[in-house]
């Protein structure tokens, strides 16, 4: 294990008080006071080990997944882009005092 049980125990302390904290957050706080280099990620799985949930309430939770669920498969709000290869036109224009002008080349 990377932390020691007296170095989780603190930082279960610091996430219940302040539980708005981010597994990133946490992580530059783990650097600063215990010089261990830890992601984000891995604050996150350790927390969720030592069951410190997330935020979200359980009714809320419902709510999201219920929505999840139910728009999973519909793609009619989607519409098709063009991500590389199309065609692109670079138009250039002078702001003068004296008014809009063609950029010649």
């Amino acid at each position: 294990m990377i932390l020691t049980n007296r170095q989780l125990q603190t930082i279960v302390k610091e996430v219940k008080q302040s539980p708005s904290l981010t597994g990133q957050k946490v992580a530059y706080y783990v650097k600063e006071m215990f010089d261990k280099k830890i992601s984000g990620r891995i604050i996150q799985r350790t927390l969720n080990r030592v069951n410190l949930k997330s935020l979200i309430s359980k009714k809320n939770l419902t709510q999201r997944m219920k929505f999840a669920r139910d728009h999973i498969n519909k793609d009619q709000n989607l519409k098709p882009t063009v991500k590389h290869g199309g065609d692109s036109v670079m138009v250039w224009d002078v702001w003068l005092r004296t008014g809009l002008e063609t950029f010649n080349f």
